[in-house]
């Protein structure tokens, strides 16, 4: 969510070119539909919207139970930003001073992490599910899974 121009066309080549699909709200109003009429895992918000403050419309978001996930960046650097995002339902904060090519930065480091945390979540959710298959088969397959991963 993104009012002017220069800054949304920054964002959107980063996320576009991380392979992620792009849309815009312009308007506070427009947010909502455009969380729930799309299949955006994210909504990255601007702290600072002229017409609404990003941190009411994540909280707004959060209260309807939007199962997307709030990413928020901001100019200023904030007081009590850990409150505010538990209230709001947000799970990061971007502080870029201001700074475009700082901000893009922030994004793209952001978005690596989050490949990483998700590569992560698969290799464990595998590691759950072979363990949890040994177990139910027998003593037999504890000791090949344990030979599996200890190599």
């Amino acid at each position: 969510m993104e009012f002017r121009d220069e800054i949304y066309a920054s964002i959107s080549r980063v996320l576009e070119d991380e392979g992620l699909t792009v849309s815009r709200a312009e308007k506070a109003s427009e947010v909502a539909a455009k969380a729930s009429g799309t299949s955006r895992d994210i909504v990255l918000i601007n702290e600072a919207m002229p017409d609404e403050s990003g941190w009411l419309i994540s909280s707004k978001l959060h209260l309807s139970k939007t199962q997307r996930r709030l990413w928020m960046y901001t100019a200023n650097h904030m007081y009590r930003v850990q409150e505010w995002k538990k209230l709001a339902g947000v799970e990061c904060v971007i502080s870029y001073g201001g700074d475009l090519v700082r901000l893009v930065r922030a994004l793209q480091a952001q978005i690596k992490r989050e490949r990483q945390f998700q590569q992560e979540k698969i290799a464990l959710n595998a590691v759950h599910t072979a363990i949890h298959e040994a177990f139910s088969n027998n003593a037999a397959g504890v000791s090949a899974l344990v030979s599996r991963f200890a190599g």
